[in-house]
């Protein structure tokens, strides 16, 4: 990201990134629309705490200094996944709906971030209404993260088991850990990489890939198979009924069937 005060840039409200020049209407990474700087809607308007820019509310950085905005609310109850170090709560993206913000626990260290799984839930609800018309995932690009000498599955800050890595959604090449009874941890960066993601339309994408493709699994899947009992017809589970198991059963009820009828 180039540093805040650079002539001639502007930073997305939604994901942060620069943009270069003031021609575009849209960010060239998620496409969240560029707000003309200084016109933000004065009854959900906030000023900046880096610049002091008023910014339109539900905005996640500052359009003029590309600042994260958020208000402190104290130190966290856990420590950091990533480095163990302290953290800190924030108010992330104060809106009107949310005017002290979403709560996230963020690092001093490292800057990796903590969400639990409610919070989550929420905050990504709110970024998929921000999906401007037209906007398309294939659009979007991951930004670049750092290589990593090996992979590492962290504990989860709450209950301390191992967190699952997982691709955010999917598709969307974000790679986050995951406690599935607690939350989520980000990596300096990844939080505002998923969220970009959630606004260029790629939560939508990937709910639509996942009923298409729960539909083409039920359509591969065979019919069920009838089995011949003395009491007639019986319907068996696939896998049962093609089971060794099942086919001598029922080779040997037709057996006792026809030796107690002669």
């Amino acid at each position: 990201m180039m540093p805040p005060g650079t002539v001639g840039s502007r930073y997305c409200p939604g994901c942060g990134g620069p943009n270069p020049g003031e021609t575009g209407r849209a960010c060239i990474y998620c496409t969240t629309p560029l707000l003309p700087l200084g016109t933000p809607d004065p009854r959900h308007a906030s000023p900046c705490s880096a610049c002091g820019e008023l910014v339109a509310g539900g905005a996640s950085f500052c359009g003029a200094c590309g600042h994260a905005l958020a208000q402190p609310r104290g130190v966290a109850p856990v420590t950091c996944a990533g480095c163990g170090g302290a953290m800190v709560v924030w108010g992330l993206a104060p809106g009107p709906e949310h005017p002290h913000g979403f709560p996230v626990q963020g690092c001093r260290s490292c800057g990796g971030m903590w969400i639990d799984a409610a919070t989550l839930r929420d905050f990504l609800r709110l970024a998929a209404r921000d999906v401007p018309r037209g906007a398309s995932v294939r659009q979007w690009t991951m930004p670049p993260r750092a290589a990593t000498s090996a992979i590492v599955y962290r504990a989860c800050p709450c209950c301390g088991a191992a967190m699952l890595r997982r691709n955010f959604a999917r598709i969307s090449g974000v790679i986050v850990d995951e406690c599935r009874l607690h939350g989520t941890f980000f990596d300096v960066g990844e939080l505002a990489a998923v969220l970009a993601f959630v606004r260029s339309g790629g939560l939508a994408e990937a709910q639509q890939r996942a009923a298409r493709e729960d539909v083409r699994l039920e359509k591969m899947r065979p019919p069920p198979i009838q089995s011949e009992t003395a009491a007639g017809f019986t319907t068996f589970d696939t896998g049962l009924a093609s089971s060794p198991t099942w086919a001598l059963l029922g080779f040997l009820a037709r057996w006792l069937r026809d030796r107690f009828r002669s």
